[in-house]
């Protein structure tokens, strides 16, 4: 989490006054916390192989994008079943109508294999997703591809045969098809558009060669229901991606703090929770430190120079606390100019260490773009898992107790919480 912080922190400073959230989120998708180098390694070799290009796109997305855009793809089970079942009972429709023709068996049976490997790679490509691998993917967007070769030649054939009934229900499959392909295929657009092909042109070649008076005319109209069906898949691709963008940025937004980028007091909270919960079902971890910061004169720079420096002033506050802090730390502004730093596997000397260099680090001169730099101070107050507390809200209420008493002491210094018990007479 803290390279996220990181990663923020230095685009905000840079790109704040003239990026949204959304495009923010966009850029900077590799730097979220869920993307570890590993999975970004995986992704590289995602087991597209020949299918790169068809399920590759024009724009470069993150990692994560590309996992949301496969897991619609997968869709619900439910809408194969149904598709699958429909192209089943038009093989058995035109098995009754033609008997001695063989091929209505020979339909009917790949298209049932083909519904058992789909269903089977869809459960092995979700369950890879998690883990993620996207090896099976490629299994999967195989098989879809040759159903829909199947369904297209089958229909052709019902169309050749010139039986009314098998050329009306062979037309309503490959239009449902068609239209379920640009919707649930959307995410990638070129696969769909191949896969609308596939279903469509055999039947529209199959009855332009027919020798019917409406063969011509139907040829034409299942041209054009192609053609718009092509081009409504990147319209509802475009829409799908733009969906899947906002719902990251409020994702963030809800876990962030706008200004810096650092995890609010929501993101704090899980995570202090997830370590006290850690540390009291493991009696082996070691300790935590849960660091209370306060900016000294920070409301004086405000008041003199306005808001606009004020934010230009925390976010180089938060750069700069990230930077003093480890890989493994997490870094959180709750509001104002006060901030949360939870160091992991820490002990006195460790905390008292980094929290010098906090305070060294704060106090050198800030360039914000004003003819004269800006000069802080920051104080701050600890508290230590278990030895201080167990809970939460009372390890953050006890560094608070200490960040109180080292501001009414002397401003720009460091104390603990177990430093009070020692001096109070009574608890703290």
């Amino acid at each position: 989490m803290a390279t996220h912080s990181r990663w923020w922190t230095a685009l905000w400073r840079h790109c704040a006054p003239t990026l949204s959230v959304l495009d923010v989120v966009a850029v900077s998708g590799r730097a979220s916390s869920n993307v570890t180098s590993e999975s970004v390694e995986a992704g590289k070799n995602d087991g597209f192989g020949p299918w790169r290009w068809l399920c590759g796109h024009r724009e470069e997305f993150s990692l994560e994008i590309r996992t949301s855009l496969i897991k619609a793809l997968l869709g619900k089970t439910s809408s194969i079943v149904v598709g699958s079942v429909s192209v089943i009972l038009l093989a058995l429709m035109a098995a009754e109508r033609l008997p001695g023709s063989r091929w209505p068996y020979v339909w009917l049976g790949l298209e049932a294999s083909l519904l058992l490997g789909r269903l089977t790679i869809i459960e092995r490509t979700r369950t890879g997703l998690m883990r993620g691998e996207f090896a099976p993917f490629n299994r999967y967007t195989i098989l879809a591809t040759l159903w829909c070769m199947l369904l297209g030649l089958g229909a052709c054939a019902c169309v050749i045969t010139g039986d009314a009934v098998l050329v009306v229900l062979a037309a309503i499959n490959i239009s449902g098809v068609a239209a379920g392909i640009s919707t649930l295929s959307a995410a990638f657009p070129r696969l769909a558009t191949l896969q609308i092909m596939l279903v469509g042109l055999p039947y529209a070649i199959g009855a332009a060669f027919a020798s019917t008076p409406w063969s011509i005319p139907l040829a034409i109209d299942v041209g054009m229901l192609l053609f718009f069906m092509s081009s409504l898949t990147r319209m509802h691709h475009t829409d799908r991606v733009d969906l899947i963008r906002a719902e990251r940025a409020n994702g963030f937004l809800a876990l962030h703090d706008t200004l810096t980028g650092l995890p609010n007091r929501k993101s704090l909270l899980d995570r202090l929770d997830q370590l006290c919960v850690a540390r009291s079902s493991d009696t082996g971890a070691g300790s935590f430190a849960v660091l209370c910061l306060d900016l000294d004169g920070f409301k004086a720079v405000n008041d003199t120079f306005g808001h606009p420096v004020g934010d230009q002033l925390l976010i180089a506050v938060a750069l700069r606390l990230t930077r003093e802090t480890r890989e493994c730390d997490f870094v959180a502004r709750i509001g104002g100019d006060e901030f949360i730093i939870l160091l992991r596997e820490a002990d006195d000397e460790s905390v008292a260490l980094t929290s010098q260099r906090i305070i060294d680090a704060i106090a050198r001169p800030v360039q914000v773009g004003l003819a004269t730099e800006l000069m802080i101070s920051v104080t701050i107050g600890s508290a230590f898992s278990p030895r201080d507390a167990l809970l939460a809200n009372l390890l953050l209420s006890r560094a608070d107790q200490a960040l109180y008493v080292a501001k009414r002491q002397q401003r720009g210094t460091y104390r603990t919480y177990v430093e009070l018990s020692r001096l109070a007479p009574g608890p703290v």
